[in-house]
């Protein structure tokens, strides 16, 4: 994967921007019929940065056409770190396959570029991957 914490001028990268392309990066990556959407989050998730989901290409054309209201497959929410609130500090991913998620990344070390402190399988309303990633 490629490195997003860097560009031509050196200049580190919004948190904005990183999520953006990190969003461009997935989208790249995903299997015929999947989609990616980036949202803002509601008023209720302050801490929260950003939001990506990713849908059943079909589920959301229904969503978009007669306005459905659907449940992502994954939904990725990026949070700033806490030292320095300029960057992104973790990531919660929600989603049905949670477990192999956190083998995957485990194995991995790296986040869509970013290296990763750790990452935890985490049980809230629904079980999500927390991935704390390297400041």
């Amino acid at each position: 994967m490629k490195k997003t914490n860097q560009n031509n001028s050196s200049k580190p990268l919004t948190i904005e921007q990183e999520i953006a392309l990190i969003f461009k990066s997935l989208r790249s990556t995903l299997h015929s019929g999947m989609m990616a959407e980036m949202c803002k989050p509601s008023k209720n998730q302050s801490s929260c940065k950003g939001i990506i989901d990713v849908y059943r290409a079909e589920d959301l054309q229904k969503k978009e056409k007669n306005g459905f209201k659907i449940k992502p497959m994954e939904r990725y929410a990026f949070y700033a770190d806490i030292y320095n609130p300029k960057r992104i500090g973790s990531v919660a991913i929600y989603g049905d396959n949670a477990v192999y998620r956190y083998d995957l990344i485990r194995a991995q070390r790296f986040f869509f570029g970013r290296r990763i402190v750790g990452a935890s399988v985490q049980i809230g309303l629904r079980p999500y991957v927390d991935v704390k990633l390297v400041a």
